[in-house]
C-alpha cells in the first residue's frame, strides 16, 4: 500500500479531480506537480541515503546494514538502471540502526522522519548531501508497508515491515519520481465497454508493472514516457501513430529501437479533457521481467494500456474472459499473434501479425472517424524552477533546475536561461533540457565577499518560438 504525497513536509499541492471514464463510475483525486523549492529529477545519479531505524518499545533489527545497502543500491538500483535503459541509478550510503523515541504502536511517518533525521545528524550524517531519504523500519501500527512524501526534495520513502524487499523500494520510489499506480480494467467478456458499470478498476492490477503488482518488473510504456525514459527521438523510442500502417516494436526490456506505440483513442473525462491514448508494448521474460514468462500470456503477445496526462495507467484485458477468476483473467491479458482488437468509438483496429523473441509486428488501422492526434508542437509551454535548498552559506553551490513541459509532456532541447539576482547585480547561466524535461545549472557562491541576503532565480525557457518563465528565491546567510 502507498499513499501518493501523503504525510508530506509542507509540500504545495495542486489537486486535479477527474473521472476514469463513464463506464467506470469512479472519481479519483490525484496530486499534481506544482512550483515549490524543487522536484526530483528522473535521470542521472540519484543521491540517496538509507536510514535504518527502530522503536523505543521494539528495538529489533530485521536485517543487517550490509543487507539493506545491497537491497537498495544493488537489487533496487539494478531494477532502475534496467527499466530506464541506463538513464537513472541510485548512489549513496546506509546508516543505522538508530533507536528513536517513537512507539511501534503508532503510525506517524512525520515523527519517524523527524526523530530519524535527528539521530542521524547527531551521529555525524550530513543529510543535506542527499536528494532522497529512505527510512527502513520494523513493522509498526501502519496498515501498509510503504509510504512516500511525493516529489518535493528531499523525497522521503518510508518502509515499515520486518521483511522489506527491493520491490517495495522500486514501487514507493516510483511515486517519488511522480508515478501513480498502474491499474487494470476488468470488463468481463469485453476488453473495454462504454456501458456505465460494465467495467471495474483494479488498483495495483497491472500484472506486468512494479507500480502494479509485478514485483520488480519494468514500468510500462505510459509510465516510462512520463519519466522521460521513452521519447520520440531517443535510442529507445515511442512513436505516436498518425496513420494506418504496419509497425515493428522491438522487445521492451533491452537494446535500442522502437519500444512502444501510442494511438489516440479520444478525449478523457478529466476536467481538462486531455487526450487518452492506447500504449502498445511487447514484453519478453528477460532480466527483471523474467517472472512474467510464467504469468498467463503476458510475454506471448502485445500488451495494451491506456493513459494520458492527468490519467492513470490502465492495463486492458485483450484476452477477455479467458480464465475463471478475475485475478487470473487479467494475468492473461496480452493480444496474441493472429488476434485483433477493435475500438468502434475511436475507429481504430489493432492486429498482431507476428511475435518472436526479438519483437512483434503490429498492423494499426486508423479509420476516417478516428480522433485527431494533437500535434506535438501545439499547446502552451509551462515551466517551474527551484533550487536544491532555500538557504545557503558562503562557498556553497546552488543547484538550480527548471522543468519545461508542453501540454504536460516533457520538452526535450528547450533553451533555458537562468538569471540569478543578487544584492550586487545579476549573473546568467545557460542550459538545455534533457530527456526528463529538466535543465540544470549551478551557481557558485563566493567564499568571503559574497553579499548576504535574499537572492532570486528567474528561468526563461524557449522552444519552437514559444516562451515561458518562472521564478524562485533563496538566501545566503
Amino acid at each position: 500500500m502507498s499513499y501518493l504525497s501523503s504525510h508530506g513536509f509542507g509540500r504545495a499541492l495542486r489537486i486535479a479531480v477527474f473521472t476514469l471514464g463513464a463506464a467506470f463510475g469512479l472519481i479519483c483525486v490525484t496530486a499534481l506537480r506544482t512550483a515549490h523549492a524543487a522536484d526530483t529529477t528522473t535521470t542521472g545519479e540519484q543521491s540517496t541515503v538509507v536510514l535504518l531505524v527502530n522503536y523505543s518499545d521494539r528495538p529489533v533489527q530485521p536485517m543487517t546494514r550490509d543487507a539493506a545497502h545491497a537491497m537498495v543500491f544493488g537489487t533496487a538500483n539494478d531494477a532502475f538502471w534496467e527499466s530506464s535503459y541506463g538513464r537513472m541509478t541510485l548512489a549513496g550510503d546506509t546508516f543505522g540502526w538508530f533507536t528513536i523515541p517513537v512507539s511501534a504502536t503508532t503510525c506517524n511517518t512525520a515523527a519517524v522522519a523527524q526523530e530519524a533525521d535527528k539521530a542521524a545528524t547527531a551521529a555525524g550524517v550530513n543529510l543535506a548531501k542527499y536528494a532522497h531519504i529512505i527510512y527502513i523500519a520494523p513493522q509498526n501500527a501502519c496498515s501498509g508497508t510503504g509510504y512516500n512524501s511525493g516529489m518535493a526534495l528531499p523525497t522521503r520513502t518510508y518502509l515499515f515491515n520486518d521483511n522489506v524487499k527491493a520491490e517495495n523500494i522500486v514501487h514507493e520510489f516510483g511515486h517519488n519520481l511522480g508515478l501513480s499506480h498502474s491499474q487494470a480494467l476488468e470488463c468481463g467478456a469485453a476488453t473495454f465497454s462504454p456501458v456505465v458499470g460494465a467495467c471495474s478498476v483494479k488498483s495495483y492490477g497491472d500484472a506486468a508493472d512494479a507500480m502494479g503488482n509485478a514485483h520488480l518488473a519494468q514500468y510500462n510504456a505510459f509510465q516510462k514516457e512520463t519519466l522521460g525514459w521513452l521519447t520520440p527521438s531517443g535510442a529507445q523510442s515511442i512513436a505516436t501513430v498518425t496513420g494506418s500502417g504496419r509497425y515493428r516494436i522491438t522487445r521492451y526490456e533491452d537494446g535500442t529501437g522502437l519500444k512502444a506505440l501510442k494511438i489516440a483513442r479520444g478525449k478523457s473525462d478529466n476536467l481538462a479533457g486531455d487526450m487518452n491514448y492506447y500504449y502498445l508494448e511487447y514484453r519478453q521474460p528477460i532480466g527483471n521481467d523474467a517472472p512474467l514468462g510464467s504469468i498467463g500470456n503476458l510475454t506471448k503477445g502485445v500488451l495494451l494500456h491506456t493513459g494520458g496526462y492527468n490519467q492513470y495507467s490502465m492495463l486492458l484485458d485483450a484476452t477477455a474472459n479467458s480464465q475463471s477468476t478475475q485475478f487470473a483473467d487479467i494475468n492473461d491479458s496480452a493480444l496474441a499473434a493472429g488476434r485483433s482488437y477493435r475500438d468502434d468509438a475511436a475507429d481504430v483496429t489493432i492486429a498482431v501479425v507476428s511475435a518472436d523473441a526479438t519483437g512483434a509486428t503490429v498492423d494499426v488501422t486508423i479509420g476516417p472517424n478516428a480522433p485527431p492526434v494533437p500535434p506535438p508542437s501545439s499547446g502552451t509551454l509551462t515551466e517551474s524552477v527551484g533550487t536544491d535548498k532555500t538557504s545557503y552559506l558562503r562557498s556553497e553551490n546552488v543547484a538550480m533546475s527548471a522543468l519545461v513541459k508542453r501540454d504536460g509532456v516533457f520538452v526535450v532541447g528547450a533553451t533555458v536561461k537562468f538569471v540569478v539576482g543578487t544584492p550586487a547585480g545579476t549573473s546568467t547561466l545557460n542550459a538545455t533540457t534533457g530527456a526528463d524535461g529538466f535543465a540544470r545549472a549551478t551557481y557558485r557562491i563566493g567564499k568571503t565577499k559574497t553579499a548576504l541576503g535574499n537572492y532570486t532565480v528567474r528561468a526563461d525557457a524557449s522552444s519552437n518560438g514559444d516562451a515561458a518563465s518562472a521564478t524562485a528565491s533563496f538566501s545566503v546567510r
